[in-house]
């Protein structure tokens, strides 16, 4: 599909998706969860959920084609694509704070986690060439590093949503390899690290069972923006991949047992 009807594709879905959302009644809709009783509390937060994921998943490879020179239409759905992503964060954030929904209560809260967690941190990548620093990327990306804490102390292991963790760790650290988190704290990271290899030795898992998400640019490619940006021979299919990933460790052993 060429970009252009591609992109009108996806601002047709999220007409779509804005109308859907202003026609839910109040309580599913505006009034805050927390001061809901427990059962509309956990519809409107999965609801709300559902919205962000929806958002992302229509306009995030548009992450993939924005620069500085791109149309207003494409800035539009990155804009709604990092707006939805941190909704979704400050949602996960607010079920540790506040405590008024169960992590565990919606089983597909890892995932859209993780999803939420892949568009900041590609984001993120994204922006080592802009020259100008965005105060607000860097508060950004202190709230996914928490919700990544959040994450991987909850989930069970020898899950997928485990190896959704370490998959998305190796996003994280190629994210702050960055030169706008040159001069950020290095504890934080140093924490998280500690968090995933425990992690990892009680799940039996490692990052490198899954490979580099980096090693398969194109080797012949050079240049400033290979080496500021490992994200620029993406393509917008690879967020299947990368959605998939997780799973590649199950369909192996499927094969395995075949033979």
């Amino acid at each position: 599909m060429p970009p252009e009807e591609r992109l009108a594709a996806a601002q047709g879905f999220i007409q779509q998706l804005h109308e859907w959302r202003q026609a839910l009644p109040p309580h599913l809709g505006t009034v805050r969860p927390s001061s809901l009783i427990p059962i509309f509390s956990r519809q409107a937060t999965a609801l709300k959920l559902a919205y962000c994921h929806a958002v992302m998943h229509t306009t995030r490879p548009f992450l993939l084609d924005h620069s500085e020179d791109c149309s207003p239409a494409l800035k539009a759905c990155v804009t709604q694509c990092i707006s939805a992503a941190k909704l979704a964060l400050e949602i996960v954030d607010g079920m540790f704070s506040e405590k008024s929904v169960l992590f565990h209560a919606l089983w597909w809260m890892p995932y859209v986690t993780f999803c939420a967690l892949a568009v900041v941190y590609v984001w993120d990548i994204q922006q080592r060439s802009n020259t100008t620093a965005d105060p607000g990327n860097a508060m950004l990306f202190d709230l996914a590093e928490k919700c990544q804490n959040h994450l991987a102390r909850t989930i069970a292991a020898e899950s997928a949503s485990r190896r959704y963790s370490i998959i998305i760790e190796e996003l994280r650290q190629e994210a702050r390899q960055g030169p706008q988190h040159a001069t950020r704290p290095s504890q934080t990271i140093q924490c998280q690290q500690e968090s995933l290899i425990s992690s990892e030795h009680e799940s039996g898992t490692s990052i490198d069972e899954l490979g580099s998400m980096f090693d398969d640019q194109d080797e012949t490619s050079s240049g400033l923006q290979s080496i500021m940006n490992p994200l620029s021979q993406w393509q917008p299919t690879d967020w299947l991949d990368l959605d998939s990933s997780a799973f590649t460790f199950f369909s192996q052993l499927e094969d395995s047992m075949l033979y």
